[in-house]
């Protein structure tokens, strides 16, 4: 995977929208065309995502111009390429450039890799229908391309991926939930994501022991991944300051915080409450979560 990686898009719903989103997290370079006004079938595109307005407000200018300023066009989707994903892949044969189109449900990252090292690819648009017409396509697309982009340490067969830690949590659970409201307000500097055990980041990056054992926290980083109250305490000693002094509590004997932890864990819907559903990132949070 090329160090100085780019993704593009032209910000729609769904497929551009989950590129962008996967390059943010990971710590890559994103930006490319939308049209003008910052159009898209959601209103007007939120500032948060770097892209330039074409001089038209017509989706077939951004389309061109993204495909022609990148080294190649990778298409998200199921079922016909048809509408904008279909004039992406003619204007990409248009001018020649390497297109290749995955499911993102069930391509392997390996043939993404494989064909992004054939072609030198680094500046990669990424298109594909939008949500309202591939439901699930945001979700489907974005857990692949985290999987697929992440930057691999050196060392051989084996070692950990880098990006930013991810903490999974219990998306129902009141208190997990206020765990995660500290989270927000207190890294400020986006140095975490967030993803429910019950979704699709954590269904694809973690155990399936892992997903079942709802009542603990999960942090995944890259020394490793670490659970129940070792995740609490690394999460509080990487966010500093009053935060860092809690995390000292690690000098007790593991199997006492242990067994606290998972009194708490074991009663917590009794205790702080259950949601009917998991958490939903507001438009300003949504950057910061994994689906």
């Amino acid at each position: 995977m090329p160090q100085t990686l780019r993704i593009v898009s032209g910000g729609q719903t769904g497929a551009d929208r989950a590129a962008l989103d996967a390059a943010m997290a990971l710590g890559l370079s994103c930006g490319g065309w939308c049209p003008h006004g910052r159009r898209a079938e959601d209103g007007v595109l939120p500032a948060r995502y770097p892209l330039q307005e074409t001089p038209l407000a017509d989706y077939a200018q951004r389309t061109s111009w993204n495909v022609r300023d990148s080294d190649g066009t990778l298409l998200l989707a199921w079922g016909p390429l048809n509408g904008g994903t279909g004039e992406t892949l003619a204007q990409a044969q248009r001018l020649g450039r390497p297109v290749l189109t995955l499911d993102p449900r069930t391509a392997d990252v390996a043939a993404l890799r494989a064909w992004m090292a054939a072609h030198a690819i680094g500046t990669l648009n990424v298109a594909g229908p939008r949500e309202s017409k591939a439901p699930g396509i945001y979700a489907a697309g974005r857990a692949f391309l985290e999987r697929a982009l992440r930057p691999e340490r050196s060392g051989g067969p084996g070692v950990r991926m880098t990006g930013q830690p991810t903490v999974y949590f219990d998306g129902v659970c009141g208190l997990c939930n206020r765990f995660v409201d500290l989270l927000l307000r207190a890294d400020r500097h986006a140095r975490f994501r967030l993803a429910p055990l019950q979704g699709e980041t954590a269904r694809v990056r973690l155990s399936a022991d892992e997903v079942r054992d709802l009542p603990s926290i999960v942090l995944e980083d890259d020394t490793g991944r670490y659970r129940a109250s070792d995740a609490v305490l690394r999460i509080l000693a990487r966010l500093g300051g009053v935060w860092w002094i809690m995390s000292w509590l690690r000098i007790l004997p593991r199997p006492v915080r242990e067994g606290v932890y998972r009194v708490v864990a074991d009663h917590r819907y009794q205790w702080f409450g259950k949601r009917d559903t998991c958490r939903l990132p507001t438009a300003s949070e949504r950057a910061r979560f994994l689906p």
